[in-house]
């Protein structure tokens, strides 16, 4: 019921979006709130990740000449994160402000990157709770830091500041090596194509998941490199991804998208950019269809940008239209919270350790 209730008051707030009017004083405490709700709980979200950050974080020296022992025994995780949980411990040696220090950026960032590419930055806090809110918050914290980095970064593809872009997801990759997809990005990403050219790609897709073309890739690569070896275990390791809504959800946003593109793209600087890395994003939930912890590991990383599309999309509807828009979406991120949240990873909601809620 709690969790409802945060998507109930990001709602309410929302409705400012149709009105044009967004308040920043009103934006960063509403990130504030989120920040606390996600830094304040006890041994709630991904049980196996919060034994891990937590046991990680009381690991950290108390003096940075031990810094590179603290690295060897923890040689899994990349060195800008262990730093970062260094830096963290040694002000305060409290798990609980760690993750609130962690969710402030995340959340912060993010909200903060919002504010370049949309006018509706209140809404788009909504449709975060849909793309990334639990899983960067609550389960992936060093892909989340990661990704604020790469979605604060996209500004500089825009600009071709190819400095500013490469420094700042160089940092991303040091807390998360699954940002390393993001180099390439830069030299096509914001590019302008014909709607067939994403029809061609998608039906490439599909063929190539009828392969399992994954499948192969992985089997002809060597296991010399750290990279293709960790690719090939998660390959090796894979699931199918079970059916979910967004099987649903992915293609028919795309689209409803597509058939507004060209009036999208001639209002929105930034749309072409973040249509291209949703479709990214889509290409690889279906090449990725057998491996569930390929696809949420990489794919999270592009739906990052349904955050921006969803609110371009909210100004293609007039008058009432707007509110319907503002409550089927509403809807559908409720339906996908209690959905997410109903299971014992997440409920009883714990405070500190000492109440539940």
């Amino acid at each position: 019921m709690i969790y409802l209730i945060l998507v109930a008051v990001l709602t309410l707030f929302s409705y400012s979006s149709l009105a044009k009017k967004d308040y920043s004083f009103l934006g960063y405490s509403l990130v504030l709130i989120l920040a606390l709700f996600a830094g304040l709980r006890h041994e709630v979200g991904a049980k196996p990740d919060w034994e891990v950050y937590y046991q990680v974080f009381y690991d950290a020296p108390d003096y940075i000449s031990n810094l590179f022992n603290y690295f060897a025994d923890n040689n899994r995780l990349e060195k800008g994160y262990l730093t970062y949980n260094f830096i963290i411990h040694s002000v305060i040696d409290d798990f609980n402000f760690f993750l609130v220090v962690t969710a402030l950026i995340t959340i912060g960032l993010t909200y903060k990157s919002v504010s370049i590419y949309t006018p509706m930055t209140i809404f788009a806090l909504l449709i975060y709770m849909r793309y990334g809110y639990f899983q960067f918050n609550m389960m992936f914290l060093r892909q989340g830091l990661a990704v604020a980095i790469f979605l604060y970064s996209i500004q500089f593809i825009k600009s071709r500041n190819a400095y500013a872009y490469f420094l700042l997801n160089l940092i991303a990759v040091t807390f998360h090596v699954s940002l390393i997809l993001v180099f390439p990005l830069y030299f096509f990403v914001n590019k302008k194509f014909k709607p067939r050219v994403f029809i061609s790609i998608l039906i490439s897709a599909l063929f190539l998941q009828g392969i399992n073309i994954i499948k192969l890739i992985a089997d002809v690569l060597p296991n010399s490199n750290v990279i293709f070896y960790a690719f090939k275990s998660y390959v090796s390791a894979g699931e199918p991804k079970p059916f979910s809504f967004s099987f649903i959800e992915k293609p028919l946003m795309f689209f409803i998208l597509l058939y507004y593109y060209e009036r999208l793209t001639k209002r929105f600087e930034y749309f072409d950019l973040f249509f291209n890395l949703s479709f990214i994003g889509l290409i690889l939930s279906i090449l990725f269809m057998q491996f569930e912890d390929l696809s949420d590991r990489f794919v999270i990383i592009f739906n990052i940008s349904n955050i921006v599309l969803l609110t371009y999309l909210m100004r293609v509807f007039k008058g009432e239209g707007r509110l319907a828009y503002l409550s089927i979406v509403s809807f559908i991120i409720m339906f996908f919270v209690f959905k997410m949240t109903s299971s014992d990873q997440y409920i009883p909601y714990n405070v500190l350790g000492k109440f539940n809620l």
